[in-house]
């Protein structure tokens, strides 16, 4: 009989094509280049690392950070050698398929996305997605690698999974029981279960009988197999115990054990394993132990092997037992080799970059600020750049955010604003003559700041503010002075119609109009009639038209809609493209015809009359999309920018920072760099 796994339908249309996928969602992600990355300059994470797992066949360690990047690093050389992400969501655990290049991700938003997917990361490909309806406690891969093992909070028992269809399969049935831990004989042929209760049964797969029940005690974290499967290790209140994996007897206990994890040193068959215990308390920060345990031929329990170490970054989750050592990930997204016999610890070596965190194009010009809050204004053309340029970081004066006004077209100096969302105490800033000798530089000061700004739309000579309290500004950028101001109530998004209309997104539990139009001269309102609930996203493109996004239904069975605006005849706006499920921060963006948007958040897609056509990915997904009339330009989550073709989404040149220099990687294999000055 098969689980069910999320009863989870996705639906996308741009005139009559449509994709249907029931029960199951089946993503096939963009493939990423398979163009040789001479200049990986792989960087670690941005933040934590949640798990590791190490190849023997490969020599390789991967990681898997909170940011939903996939990292690998090689052991042999210690260093990192590539990152590109995998998710928009965090990782919380990761498996690796034995003897294949495929791992399998727990993702999750920590609110009510619960995923499973499975990649194959040397091709850098994505085997097959799941979507789950309850948080995933645990998973793993059959001995053979044919079938994932997958357990459910307030679930009982385990499904399985094609590891290549993805397809849900026979299971025992009659499961009972919160599954904390399970693992199949090399045969296949059976499988062991540990539930919370401290039940471990075995399970005879062709039958989907139950052969063995015993108990043992219950509430064991991070329980391991060892020994050839002959052992169970865990630990819980009492310390780490060491139980006979059949009968649940107990073998051995060390009671000095608190907390901490534990891990095979290299294989299972051996009859040792690993002990990490770290210290959360102030005093104790950055002391961890490392015990190296075995079993001794009188059934005793040996630590044959304590080391300890201080002053050592916080350690995060992931460790993993590697080429002889033990790697350990931290909380700022880096990784320290520690050999199991008193080695000093050695941190990897991983490439500092300078992310950028904040893009705009305006007229000729694409403008950036990085996250040390420096500003570069470059040529909007990335084949511009020559070898050996040296581009100019300059003090972006606290700014974090930037804005560009995009009715400054081809052959025109760009026109952009400089504004934080963190406080009140810098007014925007606005630049002229961006990337010219005639720059000015205007700060914005009569503007009245209250609360933080959350959007800034430029047009002409005009900004239109949104701050966090939902007041809405209209500045006049000659004198500096407000022509209009609005108190909406709790906006979602605002954006310019024309000169005198401006059009505010916002949530209406009448379900009737999702958007209001406000006329800045007259302070005339005009409901958007249109049967959703909320007005999520507004976009309005250099040529004047206006997109929208809208969500519609119930947060169980909620349909996001990417909508070209009729602003005439609301209810004849057109749909463009469906989501089944809510996604209320997507991006949308225009160039030329084309029109991209981000709608589901698994990278960016052009939408036309020839269908759909997902964006070649680089080794990130997207933080903002940008349309220009030449390009669609990506801020990637890893910090770089990325430059694609607007008809067919093709990866044309990639720009990333590094701490001295900057190196531009174009799709005919050409490889630019240069230094990085910072002013």
């Amino acid at each position: 009989m098969k689980s069910k796994i999320s009863e989870y339908r996705h639906t996308i249309k741009t005139g009559m094509f449509i994709l249907t996928t029931l029960f199951i969602v089946q993503v096939v992600y963009p493939q990423a280049s398979g163009r040789a990355d001479s200049a990986s300059l792989a960087a670690g994470h941005t933040g934590t690392i949640s798990a590791m797992v190490y190849d023997p066949v490969r020599n390789y360690i991967l990681s898997a950070g909170m940011d939903g990047f996939l990292g690998i690093w090689n052991a042999r050389n210690n260093s990192a050698i590539d990152r590109f992400q995998v998710s928009p969501y965090a990782i919380r655990s990761m498996i690796l398929r034995p003897g294949k290049s495929q791992v399998a991700l727990v993702e999750s938003d920590g609110v009510g996305v619960y995923r499973i997917s499975t990649w194959d990361y040397g091709l850098k490909q994505n085997v097959f997605t799941l979507r789950f309806r309850d948080p995933i406690t645990f998973i793993n891969y059959s001995a053979a690698g044919n079938f994932l093992i997958v357990a459910r909070n307030a679930r009982s028992g385990v499904v399985f999974i094609h590891s290549e269809t993805g397809e849900v399969l026979d299971s025992p049935p009659n499961q009972t029981g919160t599954i904390s831990f399970a693992a199949t004989g090399r045969s296949e042929r059976t499988m062991m279960s540990y539930a919370n209760s401290g039940q471990i049964i075995y399970w005879a797969l062709d039958t989907g009988q139950a052969i063995q029940n015993s108990m043992a005690p219950a509430n064991l974290s991070s329980p391991i197999l060892f020994g050839n499967n002959r052992y169970l290790c865990g630990i819980n209140s009492n310390g780490l115990v060491i139980l006979d994996a059949v009968t649940g007897k107990e073998i051995a206990r060390d009671h000095h054990v608190a907390r901490g994890k534990l891990f095979p040193v290299s294989s299972s068959d051996l009859l040792e394993f690993m002990y990490l215990g770290t210290m959360d308390n102030s005093a104790n920060r950055g002391h961890i132990t490392l015990t190296h345990y075995t079993i001794t031929t009188h059934g005793t329990l040996d630590g044959k092997n304590r080391s300890t170490f201080s002053a050592m970054p916080l350690i995060s989750s992931g460790v993993t037992a590697a080429a002889g050592a033990v790697a350990l990930g931290t909380v700022d997204g880096g990784i320290w080799l520690f050999g199991v016999n008193d080695r000093e610890p050695q941190a990897m070596n991983r490439v500092k970059l300078t992310h950028i965190s904040s893009a705009a194009i305006s007229g000729d010009s694409l403008a950036f600020i990085t996250e040390d809050r420096r500003l570069s204004i470059l040529p909007l053309d990335y084949r511009a750049l020559r070898d050996r340029d040296t581009i100019t970081l300059e003090d972006g004066r606290g700014n974090t955010q930037i804005s560009g006004d995009s009715v400054m077209g081809a052959g025109t100096s760009g026109r952009f604003l400089l504004w934080q969302a963190d406080n009140t105490r810098s007014y925007p800033i606005l630049i002229t003559g961006a990337g010219t000798l005639e720059r000015q530089d205007i700060i914005l000061g009569r503007l009245a700041l209250r609360h933080p700004l959350r959007s800034v739309s430029l047009l002409g000579n005009q900004t239109l503010f949104l701050d966090s309290a939902g007041n809405i500004t209209l500045l006049s950028t000659e004198t500096g002075i407000g022509k209009f101001t609005y108190a909406a109530n709790d906006p979602l998004d605002v954006s310019f119609l024309d000169n005198e209309n401006i059009i505010i997104g916002y949530a209406d539990l009448s379900q009737t109009s999702p958007f209001l139009v406000v006329n800045t001269v007259t302070e005339e309102t005009v409901p958007f009639i249109y049967p959703s609930t909320v007005g999520a996203k507004l976009y309005r493109s250099s040529d004047g038209t206006v997109y929208g996004g809208v969500v519609e239904g119930s947060s169980d069975s909620a349909t996001t809609a990417l909508l070209l605006l009729d602003l005439e005849n609301p209810s004849a706006s057109t749909r463009l493209v469906e989501y089944q499920g809510e996604d209320t921060t997507f991006i949308i963006a225009k160039s030329g015809r084309s029109v991209a948007s981000t709608i589901g958040g698994n990278g960016s897609t052009l939408h036309s009359n020839r269908g759909f056509i997902p964006f070649e990915r680089s080794p990130s997904l997207p933080v903002n999309l940008i349309g220009s009339e030449m390009y669609f330009i990506i801020l990637g989550r890893d910090g770089s920018v990325s430059w694609h073709n607007p008809v067919t989404g093709s990866l044309l040149a990639r720009l990333r920072l590094l701490e001295t220099e900057w190196i531009l990687e174009a799709a005919d294999r050409r490889q630019l760099r240069g230094p990085l000055q910072k002013n």
